[in-house]
């Protein structure tokens, strides 16, 4: 198989890599003038399945808002995707239940009182602190770009599997549209 140009950008680079063997599931059909990353992961040799509500690049097209019915996964990318959905309990409901024990998610999301205009539902630290808690260890948490684009990018190392509770949306989430 041909190695095509990696279109994803450093910051993202931090969160994904290193790359979990095994199967790989990408929230959204992320996409940029370098590329679509389900093009770029297929050519380096990953067993990649992407959804999205359009099906658009080859995505599966799948409501995360109602429970995804597929075999669990290494890897989940979420990388601009959850701050959409207008179900978030169902959406880190489906990202918990899709996530092997020993897998990864990678989740890049904007960061609070940045990209405004973007989504509506944008999780804090706190979030992901609390989220945790169903049985995962924070490998990675920082703040990556520049004000007035900058993201939370965490990664999450799952180490049980325990029953899934979500974390206080009131205050694990600042509402972007709602603050303006």
């Amino acid at each position: 198989m041909t190695n095509i140009n990696n279109p994803v950008p450093e910051d993202e680079q931090i969160i994904i890599w290193p790359l979990i063997d095994g199967r790989m599931l990408e929230l959204g059909n992320k996409k940029n003038a370098n590329g679509v990353y389900k093009t770029y992961f297929e050519s380096i040799g990953i067993d990649h399945t992407s959804i999205d509500w359009n099906g658009e690049d080859g995505a599966l097209k799948l409501d995360l808002r109602k429970p995804v019915e597929l075999e669990p996964f290494d890897m989940i990318t979420n990388i601009g995707t959850t701050e959409h959905v207008s179900d978030q309990k169902a959406v880190w409901e489906n990202i918990h239940n899709l996530t092997k024990i020993g897998g990864v998610i990678a989740s890049l999301t904007p960061l609070e009182g940045d990209w405004w205009w973007h989504g509506e539902h944008y999780p804090r630290r706190e979030f992901f602190e609390q989220f945790a808690k169903n049985g995962y260890e924070i490998e990675y948490m920082d703040i990556g770009r520049e004000h007035p684009n900058r993201n939370l990018c965490v990664r999450l190392k799952k180490v049980a599997h325990n029953d899934f509770v979500m974390p206080e949306p009131e205050t694990m989430f600042y509402n972007q549209m709602r603050a303006r």
